[in-house]
This record gives structure tokens, sequence and C-alpha cells, in this order.
């Protein structure tokens, strides 16, 4: 009995993690669309390069995230760099490419603005959700 449910509860935890991602430092699960129960892409935290300091042909970002944010691309007779081709794919409070980043390239806007616009947005939502609720009550 106890094998069968640890079973099932792995692989209900295994189906979870096939559908979302683990978000930031925050060790929450964030869906594609949502994290901590806001729109994805009402949150700006994603990857921004400098190509100033980016080493050309350097894939090191591109092998370190598993979650497309960044892309590998060039031109024939064009220098070969990395670009961030999905941003908002990225885990929202996650910087770990800015670690494996050789040349100090990659950047993140603030965590703690971060942190502030996702509690901004998570109020804001909730007292939307209030005003609904005692519109239908009052009806």
């Amino acid at each position: 009995m106890i094998a069968s449910f640890s079973d099932r509860a792995l692989n209900l935890i295994n189906e979870l993690k096939s559908n979302m991602t683990v978000c930031g430092n925050l060790g929450l699960f964030m869906s594609e669309k949502r994290c901590l129960g806001v729109n994805r892409n009402q949150i700006p935290w994603y990857p921004i390069i400098d190509y100033d300091k980016c080493v050309a042909d350097c894939t090191k970002c591109v092998k370190f995230c598993g979650l497309g944010v960044f892309e590998f691309k060039g031109e024939e007779g064009k220098v070969c760099r990395s670009i961030v081709k999905n941003p908002y794919a990225c885990t929202v409070l996650c910087d770990g490419c800015v670690r494996y980043c050789p040349a100090n390239a990659i950047s993140f806007p603030s965590r703690e603005d971060t942190k502030k616009l996702i509690a901004k947005l998570r109020e804001s939502k909730s007292e939307i959700g209030n005003d609904r609720l005692s519109t239908a009550v009052d009806n």
C-alpha cells in the first residue's frame, strides 16, 4: 500500500514537473504562462546580453539554459553570437547563466525591483478579484 502511494506521488510530481518549471530561487513551480499567480508576460525578467563584452563563438549560455531562452545565431561572413530568442521562457528570478558567461556579458533587471513588481501585480489582481466578488454579492 505504501509503495503504491509513493509510486503514485512520484508519478504526479514528475507529471507536474513536465508541465512546469521551477520559479527562480523561490523553489516554486510556474506554468509556462504564469509565475506566482501573475501572467508571465507581465514580468520583465530575462537576460540582457552586452555585445561589447560577448565573446564570439562562445555557446556557454546556450548550453547552460535548457529552456531555450538563448540561441546561437550567425550568418555566413558575420560574427556568430548568442541571442536571447525566447525571453519570456526564462524562469523568473533565475540568473544561473550569468555564472557561466566567461565574459560577464549577461545581466538581468534588479531582483528587488522584480519582486516588488510581482507583489504589486498580485495585489492589483487581488483587488480586481475583490471588486468582482463585492459586485456579485451586492447584486
